[in-house]
């Protein structure tokens, strides 16, 4: 039986090798539509770090689609789109790395036609020489097609000197980048000492925003074509928040908002004028602290008429303070009809959440189709008296080891079950699970 079994591992072995060099490893070729699908797809999905450390100089990863087959590999080779995401890693005092980067980047550009390039950097350039040639050569590249470039990434330390070189020349002129969509920078101020300015003369199309900076940035007052702006994600703040707050006012096409607020010391002020962004659909509160300055100042300022889905993340709880409450006061004041609610309380909860969350679906509960909330420690008080009217979606995720249900939420569940259109056309799905191996409550 064990020598059988060894022939078949054998000859399992050698039919894949076969198929390693095979013009394909499946029995019949797949419609040009689904390898059109399988390409798009990777494209879309957000790449890995493409550069590693091999003997001090970085190399670039082949793409895993191309090892499953010659014929995949030639079909991506011949499609253009395919090389349209350029990737680049700065290191300080390995300003050598750039001189080959800079020519693959060339080389990559040739092969991508017409189509718009997304340009991703990553390193800690704290110390780069960037007098130094390989560096200038770098980025007079980028300058030089910066009207192709239709996204900028960039994941590192101590960019704001690279940001300013590539947005003007040594004469204050501004480079233009007409076709740049996406912005998305983590971990680096872009500002060193003036205030970041990105006029819409220079950036016409730039829609998307995501800003995760250091701690003293004041996101809210750069000079950003804020009018142009469909989705936004930064954080910062609740003082500086509070200060600015009122440039949401200009995101007159802004449509996903998300924010996470910081820590910082508090401040004595005034609440401040009301806020309206009108066609802000999606809201993501990601609260790292719960200061007045955010309870008081900045939350209950927003008017968000055409809200229709909102998630809370709560990164710690302080008591009766939550910011559940503040977000109440946004859904009546901006008499909005809430359609999707997502609460993750990422410490175990309190009797003041619990009450706060349940005044928050007293006030949905004849608009909202989803709902979705995950903690440590809750007990489903919140939902003793909501009785939903359009809800089709709910997922309860209790994170507490060795959690049993409470009979509130039971309760609840059951209320719900006996309902005449529990498994009719407009019955609802539950998924309610407990504890770390996911006991499910409906078994």
């Amino acid at each position: 039986m064990a020598k059988s079994g060894m022939e078949l591992f054998k000859k399992q072995e050698a039919e894949q090798a076969t198929l390693m060099n095979a013009l394909s490893p499946f029995p019949r070729s797949f419609p040009p539509e689904i390898l059109d699908t399988a390409i798009e797809f990777l494209l879309l999905d957000e790449p890995p770090s493409a550069w590693t450390s091999k003997d001090d100089n970085p190399y670039l990863q082949t793409t895993t689609i191309r090892l499953v087959c010659r014929t995949w590999n030639s079909l991506v080779l011949s499609r253009p789109v395919f090389w349209t995401r350029l990737f680049f890693k700065l290191e300080a005092h390995e300003e050598k790395w750039l001189e080959p980067q800079t020519r693959n980047g060339k080389l990559r550009m040739s092969r991508c036609g017409d189509h718009g390039l997304q340009l991703y950097i990553s390193g800690d350039v704290t110390m780069v020489d960037w007098g130094e040639q390989s560096v200038k050569s770098f980025i007079s590249f980028i300058k030089q097609s910066s009207d192709r470039w239709t996204s900028l990434n960039i994941w590192g330390s101590s960019y704001a000197s690279f940001f300013a070189l590539i947005l003007a020349d040594s004469n204050g002129v501004r480079t233009q980048w007409g076709s740049l969509h996406t912005l998305n920078v983590a971990d680096s101020s872009l500002i060193e000492e003036d205030d970041l300015i990105l006029p819409s003369s220079c950036f016409p199309l730039l829609q998307a925003i995501e800003l995760n900076l250091g701690w003293s940035d004041a996101v809210l007052s750069y000079n950003l074509p804020w009018s142009q702006l469909t989705q936004l994600s930064f954080q910062g703040r609740t003082d500086e928040l509070d200060e600015h707050l009122t440039t949401l006012s200009q995101c007159i096409n802004l449509e996903s908002l998300t924010l996470t607020s910081e820590e910082h010391h508090e401040i004595d002020s005034t609440p401040g004028d009301k806020v309206v962004v009108p066609s802000l659909r999606s809201f993501k509160l990601i609260a790292a602290d719960c200061s007045q300055s955010l309870l008081t100042n900045v939350l209950p300022r927003l008017i968000l008429p055409r809200l229709q889905s909102l998630e809370f993340v709560e990164r710690f709880s302080s008591g009766s303070d939550t910011p559940l409450h503040a977000l109440c006061q946004i859904v009546d004041g901006s008499r909005c009809e809430l359609q999707d609610l997502q609460v993750r309380l990422l410490e175990r909860g309190s009797p003041h959440q619990e009450r706060a969350l349940g005044a928050l679906l007293q006030r949905t509960r004849h608009t909202l189709r989803t709902l979705v909330v995950e903690g440590v420690g809750l007990t489903g008080k919140f939902l003793e008296d909501f009785k939903p009217e359009r809800l089709e979606d709910f997922i309860f995720q209790e994170s507490l080891l060795d959690a049993e249900p409470d009979s509130s939420l039971a309760r609840w569940l059951r209320n719900q079950m006996q309902k005449e259109d529990w498994n009719g056309r407009c019955g609802m799905k539950v998924k309610a699970t407990f504890g770390s191996k996911g006991r499910s409550l409906l078994g």
